[in-house]
């Protein structure tokens, strides 16, 4: 199944992107980069909750051309379940 959904989880930036260049972007050239393809919402928001770790920062979330920004992991996580 085609991977539709993009979780970097170690890059310049940390989040959630529909998108393989803005993917791309957000890790190429970052040593030590952890991105994560996924066909569905559900498994992305499952991988996040596992790897991703819960302090504050800044995690993107872009999806269908929409850009958000949450300061915790689970807040990002709830919206993505709420979304799939």
């Amino acid at each position: 199944m085609k991977k539709r959904y993009y979780v970097v989880a170690r890059g310049f930036q940390q989040g959630i992107t529909d998108n393989w260049r803005e993917c791309m972007g957000m890790v190429k050239g970052y040593p030590g980069n952890v991105y994560r393809g996924f066909s569905s919402l559900g498994e992305a928001a499952d991988y996040l909750e596992t790897v991703m770790p819960e302090y504050e920062g800044a995690y993107i979330c872009r999806i269908g051309g929409e850009e958000r920004w949450f300061r915790y992991v689970h807040e990002m996580v709830e919206c993505l379940r709420k979304a799939g």
